[in-house]
C-alpha cells in the first residue's frame, strides 16, 4: 500500500482509492521525562480512586496481598548448593506462635560446628535458614542476624562456590521486600551484597537515589538519612574495631537526643517515613553497640566493652536493650555470668527464652 499525505491528512490510493482516511500526520510529538510519566500515572491513579472507588479498593487489595504475601525461601529448595531447612522460626502448636529464640541458637551453633570442620555444605542451610527467617524476626536478635550470621555467610561463600550461589539466590529472592520493607530491611540486603562482595547491585541502587536527577529527585529526605546511615560502616566487620568505630557509635546516640528537623518534616515528606527513620536510627544504635560490647569482649578489651554497656544502658527504658546485649553475647560466644543480673531487671518481650539460652550457654542447662 502506498501512502500520500495532503495537508495534514492521509491518502490511501491503493486499497481505496479516492478515500481520504482521517489520520493527522503527527505533530509536535511530547517526550515526558520518568518524573512526569510518573507524576501523570500518580494523577490518574488518583482519578480513579475518586471516580470508581469499587475498583480502586479491589485493586489496592490485591496489590497489598501481594506485598504481604509470603516469599519463597532459598533454604527450603534442596540442591547440589545445600540441604533444605524447612524447620519453622516459630512455634506453630501454640497460642500466639511465639519465636523459637532456642532453635535459633542450636542452628547458629550446628552451622558453626560444620564450618570448623570443613563441612561446608552442610554449614549452608542451617546458616541460610538463620538469615532469611530472623532478618525479620523479634529486635533483640536482629543484631546478631545482622552482624554473626552475615559474618558466618561470608566464611561459607569464601570456602565453597555453592555456598556462595545459596546466598546469592537467597538475596535475590529477597529482592520483593527489598522495595516494600522498612529501613532495617533494606540494610540487611544491603550488608549480605557486601558480604558477598556484590556492590553492582547495592551501588546501582544507592547510585539512583543519591546522584540520578530524576530519581534522585523522588527519594524521600527519610530515605536519604537512611541511607547516610547504611554507608557509614562496613557491614561485613563484625569483629573489627577501632577509634573510628566508637566514634561512629557515640556520634550516632548523640542524634538520638535531636527529633528529625522540623524544616525537613515539611517539606513535603510524610511523617510516617520519620518515624520509620528514627526508629531505624535507634535500632541500629543499639545493634552497633552490641556489637563492639561482644567485640571487645572476645578480645578481652573490658573497657572498650564495659564503655559501649554503659551508653546502651542509659537509653534502656524497658528492657530491651539489656535483652538484646545479652542475646548479642551468647550469639558471639562471650556469654557471662553477670549477664543474669542484666536480665533480672528485664520483664516481657523474649526475657525467658533469653534466659533460658543464657544458662544452655554458661553450662547450668543439659544438652536437649
Amino acid at each position: 500500500m502506498s501512502r500520500k499525505w495532503r495537508g495534514g491528512e492521509m491518502l490511501d490510493d491503493v486499497n481505496l482509492p479516492g478515500i481520504t482516511r482521517r489520520e493527522k500526520e503527527p505533530r509536535n510529538l511530547m517526550v515526558l521525562n520518568p518524573v512526569q510519566i510518573l507524576y501523570e500515572c500518580s494523577f490518574l491513579l488518583d482519578k480513579f480512586s475518586v471516580e470508581d472507588q469499587a475498583w480502586h479498593a479491589f485493586h489496592f487489595k490485591r496489590a497489598q496481598a501481594r506485598i504481604n504475601a509470603p516469599h519463597r525461601l532459598a533454604c527450603h529448595l534442596q540442591d547440589e548448593r545445600a540441604l533444605a531447612n524447612q524447620e519453622p522460626p516459630r512455634d506453630l502448636a501454640a497460642r500466639g506462635k511465639p519465636w523459637r529464640v532456642d532453635e535459633f541458637f542450636r542452628q547458629l551453633d550446628q552451622a558453626r560446628r560444620f564450618t570448623r570442620d570443613g563441612a561446608f555444605y552442610d554449614a549452608t542451610g542451617p546458616a541460610c535458614w538463620l538469615w532469611e527467617n530472623w532478618r525479620l524476626g523479634p529486635a533483640e536478635l536482629r543484631p546478631a542476624v545482622l552482624f554473626f550470621v552475615t559474618d558466618l555467610a561470608r566464611q561459607l561463600a569464601q570456602s565453597r562456590a555453592g555456598s556462595r550461589e545459596k546466598f546469592s539466590q537467597a538475596r535475590e529472592l529477597a529482592l520483593a521486600w527489598r522495595h516494600t520493607g522498612d529501613y532495617s530491611d533494606r540494610l540487611s540486603w544491603y550488608a549480605l551484597n557486601e558480604t558477598l562482595g556484590d556492590f553492582d547491585e547495592a551501588i546501582r541502587v544507592l547510585d539512583l537515589a543519591l546522584h540520578d536527577p530524576d530519581e534522585g529527585s523522588m527519594t524521600a529526605p527519610a530515605d536519604l538519612a537512611a541511607y547516610e546511615i547504611m554507608l557509614g560502616r562496613r557491614w561485613s566487620e563484625s569483629w573489627h574495631y577501632d577509634a573510628k568505630s566508637v566514634a561512629w557509635f557515640k556520634k550516632l546516640g548523640t542524634q538520638l537526643d535531636k527529633r528529625t528537623n522540623i524544616v525537613k518534616r515539611s517539606a513535603g515528606n510524610d511523617d510516617t517515613l520519620w518515624e520509620m527513620f528514627e526508629d531505624f536510627r535507634r535500632q541500629t544504635w543499639i545493634a552497633e553497640g552490641c556489637r563492639l560490647y561482644a567485640a571487645a569482649l572476645k578480645a578481652d578489651d573490658a573497657k572498650t566493652a564495659s564503655e559501649a554497656a554503659t551508653l546502651l544502658f542509659a537509653r534502656d527504658i524497658d528492657g530491651d536493650i539489656r535483652r538484646t546485649l545479652v542475646a548479642t553475647a551468647i550469639a558471639a560466644g562471650v556469654a557471662r555470668a553477670e549477664h543474669r543480673e542484666w536480665l533480672a531487671s528485664s520483664q516481657g518481650g523474649l526475657t525467658t527464652q533469653i534466659r533460658e539460652a543464657l544458662d544452655f550457654a554458661l553450662g547450668d542447662e543439659p544438652n536437649p
